[in-house]
């Protein structure tokens, strides 16, 4: 017979063992639980950048009026808001899943104030643009941020760069703006080592330093604007890699130096002189560079003529002179120009005489690309040729000696000159080739009346002639 305690004992052990399976159970669920939240709040914690970066933020905050930013420049900022919401911080994910600060761009927002000395604490900054406002100083601790690679500082007062920037290797565009004041750049910026591009702009500024020249080897493109240095900088054609160069001016400079000549490299090339002091009188001058795609000179005193024949490369080409008259663009690629404004010449004085360029023809009706040339023709007479010469009398350019007579002619055309040998062609105005000359008496009688323009090849040299047909 079944004893009914012997049951009743063996359903309490029964109980006791689901009970303690439970409570143990219910253990290791909350110590999972608690490695569960652990790592979520882990993993949530870290989706902001470490404290230090945090607080160096919070200090260009509180030292540079960020109470007075603009409301939309000052959003999330001094809150427990992420930096990465915060406007003007850009953060990046490391190998180890932690978020730092890489660019902070805070333009355009009544800036005042230094620049903190914690900003050492944004390590892995790669880029910072400051500016539109008044930054009294910029502390040694920026050359602290060896991953730096570009610097935009813009302040309505003087901008002093410290002599710690030599450190910063990674360093390849500098952009300075000081719109009241000056630049003052230290010794050592010429210690740079990845330098490729400086953009300066200050209205006094007036020295360059002389270790720009240290950078031959790596900068490639100046920008030196509204300034008032009062010699061209010797140190600029040391630069022997710019391709790209302008020159903004506002002072008493007057020329160019010879030497400017070295800059062979150059793709872009634009002065401004607001004064009109500036003068550059050497026809030849552009030949210097071939790699030329864009060349802009305004109010600069040129000569009457300038030869662009040798510049190939040429897309853009802005001149406007006061004095320039005569343009030889015959450089066998004006195609190359589609699509671009190319302007010639003084708006009000209207003083271009003649250009001679690739295809005449197609000049003369406008055709591409030629329709998107703006050209300030004297006596607004259009002359576009295949050779301007005619019209360089005025100048120093030489000539060989030799008569042409007459002129007005009905017929025959003669011609003296020292050499035997001659030959030349015929054109219209338009400049196409009508005949070609072989000898010392030309017989034009097939030509209806009207200009024409002869172009001589002797020995003494090359002679262009306007001729009369009756």
């Amino acid at each position: 017979m079944k004893n009914k305690n012997s049951d009743l004992t063996v359903s309490n052990n029964y109980n006791q063992n689901l009970l303690y399976n439970f409570t143990k159970i219910f253990k290791m669920n909350r110590i999972l639980f608690l490695i569960i939240f652990l790592i979520s709040s882990n993993n949530f914690y870290s989706q902001d950048v470490p404290t230090s970066e945090r607080n160096a933020l919070i200090s260009i905050f509180n030292n540079m009026n960020g109470t007075n930013w603009s409301a939309g420049s000052k959003l999330n900022w001094n809150t427990s808001n992420p930096v990465s919401t915060w406007t003007g911080v850009n953060v990046f994910t490391d190998d180890n899943g932690q978020l730092h600060v890489y660019l902070l761009e805070l333009l355009d927002n009544n800036l005042k104030g230094s620049i903190p000395t914690s900003i050492q604490n944004l390590p892995y900054l790669n880029r910072i643009f400051i500016g539109s406002g008044s930054i009294s100083s910029i502390p040694t601790e920026i050359g602290n941020l060896t991953y730096l690679n570009e610097l935009l500082i813009i302040s309505s007062g003087s901008i002093q760069l410290p002599t710690t920037i030599q450190n910063l290797d990674n360093l390849n565009l500098i952009r300075l703006e000081a719109t009241t004041g000056n630049i003052i750049l230290p010794s050592t910026f010429g210690n740079l080592k990845n330098l490729n591009t400086l953009m300066l702009s200050a209205p006094l500024l007036s020295s360059f330093p002389s270790s720009t020249t240290n950078l031959k080897n790596t900068l490639t493109r100046l920008e030196i604007d509204n300034n008032k240095i009062s010699t061209f900088p010797s140190e600029i054609s040391d630069l022997l890699n710019l391709q790209y160069l302008r020159f903004t001016y506002n002072g008493n400079l007057t020329s160019i130096p010879t030497n400017f000549s070295n800059l062979s490299k150059l793709e872009f090339l634009s002065i401004i002189d607001t004064n009109k002091k500036i003068t550059c009188d050497n026809p030849t001058f552009f030949s210097s560079f071939p790699n030329l795609n864009t060349i802009s000179f305004i109010g600069v005193n040129t000569s009457k003529y300038f030869d662009l024949s040798q510049n190939k490369m040429l897309k853009t080409v802005l001149i406007d002179s006061e004095k320039l008259e005569v343009v030889n663009f015959s450089n066998g690629t004006n195609s190359l120009t589609n699509n671009f404004t190319n302007k010639f010449g003084n708006t009000l004085l209207k003083n271009i005489k003649c250009i001679s360029v690739d295809n005449p023809t197609n000049a003369q009706s406008g055709i591409l690309p030629y329709n998107y040339w703006t050209v300030n023709w004297y006596n607004n007479t259009k002359n576009y040729l295949s050779d301007c010469s005619a019209f360089l009398s005025t100048t120093n350019i030489s000539k060989p000696i030799l008569k042409i007579f007459p002129n007005p002619v009905k017929n025959i055309v003669y011609i003296e000159s020292e050499g035997n040998k001659i030959n030349g062609e015929i054109y219209s105005t338009n400049g196409q080739l009508l005949k070609l000359v072989s000898s010392k008496e030309i017989n034009i009688s097939d030509l209806k009346k009207g200009v024409y323009i002869l172009k001589l090849n002797t020995e003494n040299g090359i002679f262009t002639q306007k001729i009369i047909k009756e």
